[in-house]
């Protein structure tokens, strides 16, 4: 994926904004003007996109403008080297944003024609209204003839009305912000920082040209608020489909069993039926299982929230899928239902050692279930998938508990997302 980012240093960038309590990103400062947070956000988005892409995958290049734009940094997967480079940015002038996406769009040009599968985006971290420069559909033209997608990033309440038609004729998503604990919260969803992560993980379709329209009759893009990213679908639809049924029903599956890893999956899963302790850590309390009777190597599970814990009185729905050379590999656990917990992303994906470098054969899926669910009650803040989240869960231990944002929007989360009983589940399953 290749990245043109264009920062905003217009005058207007020198307003007050939102102070942040909790400082969770190089650079954070205390009190800030609308520049500096911009700038703040420039290095979440950056770091993100280490940890979310693989070493190399994405390029970023950068633009600045006000009533000139200025190309700071062409393309490159160095994404260290942008660190002196933002650092002297100031605010000054007039606001040329869609001059800017004209830049951006000259930057992507070369990386369109050398690979189709590339993902091309302009990215856009702007405080307000475009005052200078171009039209807007020239800079949309320019985008149009390389299928580049274009996003923003809103610093504050005067979002831009023609770059949210951009925005929007590009199939781009656009970001409002208030203050920087939403910025940092926003950038924890990984369709924000990645366009593959945005489809669910699918490549780039084939690129058909754009077809012009009256710019004037684009709609605006809906603005999108930190915590209303929608997820990506993580799931393959096949398996989504498949039906499940308690685990007690076991003996119904093992017709349809074959190979050495089905035969292992089946015994845990037998185990787990007779109520055999030794294949849990524990007891497996609030863990409940739902093997498909058609692949073994595909459960549902309920988890329920631990007592004491934020997520008390919650029920979580998670995904098992199980590689074909299980016990060897570990398995795909996933949330499917949201949960506001710093080691687990927006789209589910679990952080957990035990589920990667230090699987073993010797383990187990009940086991790394209770894991999980004990996880829910002790949260690895050193290991985390959503920064903000985790710099929350700190503040909340370090003050004794007098710091609540942690557990206030986790419980909030809880009730909002996890609200349905195990036995509806099961109603739901058919179990």
């Amino acid at each position: 994926e290749c990245v043109a980012v264009c920062i905003d240093r217009s005058g207007s960038m020198g307003a007050p904004f939102a102070e942040l309590t909790v400082n969770v990103v190089q650079k954070a400062v205390a009190q800030r003007t609308r520049m500096e947070a911009v700038k703040a956000m420039f290095y979440a988005f950056r770091d993100r996109t280490e940890s979310v892409g693989s070493a190399g995958r994405h390029q970023m290049g950068l633009v600045q403008f006000d009533q000139s734009v200025e190309r700071l940094l062409d393309l490159t997967p160095r994404l260290d080297r942008f660190e002196a480079i933002v650092d002297d940015m100031e605010k000054r002038g007039q606001t040329a944003i869609y001059s800017a996406i004209l830049e951006g769009a000259r930057m992507l040009e070369r990386p369109s024609q050398e690979d189709a599968r590339t993902d091309l985006r302009v990215l856009v971290l702007t405080d307000g209204q475009n005052n200078t420069g171009v039209p807007p559909e020239e800079a949309l033209a320019a985008v149009n003839r390389i299928g580049a997608v274009v996003d923003a990033i809103i610093v504050g309440d005067r979002p831009d009305a023609n770059l949210r038609r951009i925005v929007s004729a590009t199939g781009g998503e656009c970001y409002q912000i208030h203050d920087l604990g939403e910025g940092f919260e926003l950038l924890e969803a990984e369709g924000v920082v990645s366009l593959k992560a945005r489809r669910g993980g699918g490549e780039r379709p084939p690129w058909q040209p754009r077809e012009p329209v009256d710019f004037g009759s684009i709609a605006e893009k809906a603005l999108t608020q930190a915590g209303k990213v929608q997820r990506a679908p993580v799931l393959d639809q096949a398996l989504a489909k498949s039906a499940v049924a308690d685990v007690s029903k076991v003996s119904d599956i093992v017709a349809a069993a074959g190979g050495a890893a089905a035969k292992r999956i089946l015994l845990e899963l037998k185990k787990v039926a007779s109520g055999d302790a030794g294949i849990w850590l524990h007891s497996g309390e609030g863990v409940h299982v739902f093997p498909a009777p058609d692949n073994v190597k595909f459960w549902r599970v309920l988890l329920e929230g631990p007592a004491g814990s934020p997520f008390e009185g919650g029920v979580f729905a998670l995904t098992v899928v199980v590689p074909d050379d299980y016990p060897f590999k570990p398995p795909t656990i996933t949330f499917e239902t949201p949960i506001y917990h710093c080691g687990v992303s927006d789209s589910g994906k679990v952080c957990l050692d035990i589920l990667h470098e230090r699987w073993a054969p010797a383990l187990s899926i009940p086991k790394c279930l209770e894991a999980i669910r004990r996880m829910l009650t002790d949260p690895d803040t050193d290991n985390a998938l959503r920064q903000w989240i985790a710099e929350l869960t700190l503040a909340h231990k370090s003050s004794n508990g007098a710091d609540t944002r942690y557990v206030d929007k986790a419980r909030e989360a809880t009730l909002k997302d996890a609200s349905v009983s195990v036995d509806e589940w099961k109603q739901r399953w058919g179990c």
